[in-house]
């Protein structure tokens, strides 16, 4: 009985880990995050290496997790005294374990 009740959620969470991972693509993941009807909005990439999806007051819309390589793509597009900046701070999640 209790292998019943817990399959169901094992699938789920394999879903969920399959469904997250799907892309390496930063972009493509950034072309699927809600983001300010207004157009105001901005994007955020954190020191926890979360991606997120601000409205112009702030409020999150979106938010996903980066791994190291999608935080390398995002990095890349800025000038270098900006990239320099951010990959000192994400130097930590820049290191795959």
């Amino acid at each position: 009985m209790k292998l019943q009740a817990t399959l169901p959620l094992a699938v789920l969470f394999f879903a969920a880990s399959v469904t997250s991972s799907g892309t390496n693509d930063v972009w493509g993941l950034v072309a699927t995050l809600s983001q300010a009807p207004s157009g105001d909005g901005y994007l955020h990439l954190g020191d926890d290496g979360v991606l997120r999806s601000l409205s112009e007051s702030g409020d999150v819309l979106a938010y996903r997790q980066l791994d190291p390589e999608q935080i390398n793509q995002y990095i890349n597009r800025f000038p270098s005294p900006a990239k320099e900046h951010l990959l000192g701070v994400l130097k930590v999640l820049m290191v795959e374990t």
